[in-house]
């Protein structure tokens, strides 16, 4: 895909609106208040835009959402009580027009393609340069989709499911690791149910159980049922089904 670089002035890209209005509304969602300072100082530094609110969990920016209604929604992925991924559809549902820029420090191909498919207008990597952000704003405003350099929305091979060392992992990538039905047998298990009461309750053979288990067991990298449910105690886990 093509990037295309606009012409800048006083090192910052300049967006005019062709719809007619003075203003591009942007709104910012991300878990980390000083981050969120950052980036409205430097956004509004671009003629034109003007952040009209912010908030640092998923379920705020469903609420706030409504009353304020921006251009561009610029959004992390990982925040508590309803991450970035969890609430995109719902946030195309309400607010089709609305462009939707994700900011994240997270590389992973799969969470790009799914991103991409629930119909976000661009990924940006936190480890890039304000100048790129800012010509990525102004892509995306346009009505462009933006692609960091060198990235394809669609994997050129299969991609492999990440495994991480509980130990030293990162919580946000180990839950995107687990499919939704791996984490309620992972729920199902820290309550103490064993694999006849699991298949019951999930309308499943206990053969299927014990596949779920063996793959759970790969994925966290230990190598019993204490192992898994210790872990997912630790990391309350449980929770991340209802998101």
């Amino acid at each position: 895909m093509t990037q295309t670089i606009r012409k800048q002035t006083d090192n910052y890209p300049r967006f005019d609106p062709n719809h007619g209005r003075d203003m591009t509304k942007f709104f910012i969602a991300d878990d980390h208040q000083l981050f969120i300072d950052g980036l409205k100082c430097l956004v509004e530094q671009m003629q034109g835009y003007s952040c009209c609110g912010s908030c640092l969990s998923g379920n705020e920016l469903i609420k706030q959402l409504g009353g304020v209604v921006p251009d561009l929604l610029l959004l992390d992925l990982n925040m508590p009580d309803g991450d970035g991924m969890s609430v995109i559809p719902d946030i195309k549902k309400m607010y089709p027009d609305m462009k939707i820029l994700v900011i994240t420090s997270y590389k992973n191909q799969g969470l790009m393609t799914d991103a991409y498919k629930m119909g976000v207008d661009g990924m940006f990597f936190k480890q890039d340069s304000s100048e790129k952000l800012l010509s990525a704003i102004a892509e995306v405003v346009s009505g462009e989709v933006y692609m960091p350099q060198g990235r394809s929305i669609f994997p050129k091979k299969k991609v492999e499911t990440p495994t991480v060392n509980p130990k030293y992992g990162d919580r946000y990538m180990l839950v995107k690791s687990l499919t939704p039905r791996e984490l309620e047998v992972l729920n199902l298990l820290s309550e103490a149910k064993g694999v006849k009461d699991i298949a019951g309750e999930l309308y499943i053979s206990q053969e299927t159980v014990a596949v779920h288990k063996k793959n759970i067991m790969k994925k966290l990298q230990v190598n019993n049922v204490a192992g898994m449910v210790k872990f997912a105690i630790e990391q309350d886990l449980g929770s991340d089904i209802m998101l």
